[in-house]
């Protein structure tokens, strides 16, 4: 929606925010070989923010690194809608498929949701600072409102 409606990511209301925080982190959250990751990260995907946050997942999908969850002790189950976007995020047929942690794992291993060009438009809309040298792969960004 953002790419379509960039007014959404400056419109400072608190839902916006919320999401843009979001969105920062998730554009953060990569490997050492700089691809888009969920659970996994090089360091802290919200620079300048009073706790340090490891990955997207820590804070929006309540996972860690070794697969520990706070707020993942079930399966959820999926529905047509999850299996609609899981499919199109990992570019491959799913379904059935529950929301649970072995589908975060999934998404961590096969996200396709955006090209490197909407990913830098995207941190473009957030007004989040893009290093010009081709060897940093983090979007280093400013302390989230």
């Amino acid at each position: 929606m953002l790419l379509q409606q960039p007014q959404l990511a400056t419109s400072r209301t608190e839902l916006s925010r919320r999401l843009s925080t979001g969105l920062m982190a998730l554009l953060n959250t990569r490997d050492d070989r700089g691809r888009q990751r969920l659970i996994h990260s090089t360091g802290n995907v919200l620079p300048g923010a009073a706790t340090p946050l490891p990955s997207f997942a820590a804070a929006f999908l309540g996972l860690t690194p070794d697969g520990g969850t706070g707020t993942d002790p079930t399966s959820v189950p999926g529905n047509a809608n999850l299996d609609f976007y899981l499919s199109a995020i990992t570019r491959a047929r799913r379904t059935g498929i529950a929301f649970d942690t072995a589908t975060v794992r999934l998404l961590d291993r096969r996200q396709a949701w955006g090209s490197p060009g909407e990913r830098i438009r995207l941190a473009r809309l957030l007004e989040l600072h893009i290093p010009l040298h081709s060897g940093t792969h983090r979007v280093p960004t400013r302390p989230s409102s």
